[in-house]
C-alpha cells in the first residue's frame, strides 16, 4: 500500500469556505492510497495515525504530479463511504485497475452472495447523493476561484 498525506489547503490559495461539520464541510488533511480501504477499523486507524479527515484513491496521481511540478494544489472530495460502515467485500473485485466497473465480477458477486445486491445498491445511492452535494459545493468554489483570478 502506498500512502501520501496532503493538507488539502496548504499549497493552494484558500477560498473562503469555513468548516461547517454540521453541514458536512470539513477542511483538513487528506490521506491518499493506492488501495481500497474497506474496513471501518482500517479507516479509523489511518485517520488517527496520520491526522487525516479522509482516505481516497483518486487524488494520489494528481497530488504527486502537482508536488513534483511545484504546482499549487487544492483537492475537494466528497465521501460516499464514511467510517460508519465497512464497504462490501465485493468492492475489491468490482473495480478494475483503471477505476472501471468489472461487470463479470459483479455478476459473480451476486451469484455467490445475493445480499450483495442490496449492499451495492446502498453504495450506489450514497455515491449519487454525494455527487449532488459535490456539484453544489463546487459551484461556489469555482466562482470564488474565478473571482480571485480576475
Amino acid at each position: 500500500m502506498t500512502l501520501a498525506l496532503y493538507d488539502t489547503m496548504a499549497r493552494a490559495k484558500r477560498p473562503f469556505v469555513p468548516a461547517d461539520p454540521k453541514r458536512g464541510i470539513h477542511i483538513g488533511r487528506l490521506l491518499t492510497s493506492d488501495t481500497i480501504v474497506r474496513l471501518v477499523r482500517d479507516k479509523l486507524a489511518l485517520g488517527e495515525r496520520y491526522g487525516a479527515l479522509a482516505v481516497d484513491m483518486e487524488t494520489l496521481a494528481v497530488a504527486q504530479v502537482c508536488r513534483e511540478g511545484g504546482v499549487r494544489f487544492l483537492s475537494v472530495r466528497v465521501i460516499s463511504d464514511d467510517v460508519s460502515s465497512d464497504l462490501p467485500p465485493e468492492v475489491l473485485s468490482l473495480v478494475g485497475p483503471t477505476g472501471s466497473t468489472r461487470f463479470g465480477a459483479a455478476l459473480g458477486a451476486i451469484f455467490r452472495r445475493p445480499d450483495s445486491v442490496r449492499d451495492m445498491w446502498h453504495l450506489r445511492k450514497a455515491a449519487h447523493f454525494a455527487a449532488g452535494r459535490l456539484a453544489t459545493f463546487l459551484d461556489g468554489i469555482v466562482t470564488q476561484l474565478y473571482n480571485a483570478l480576475h
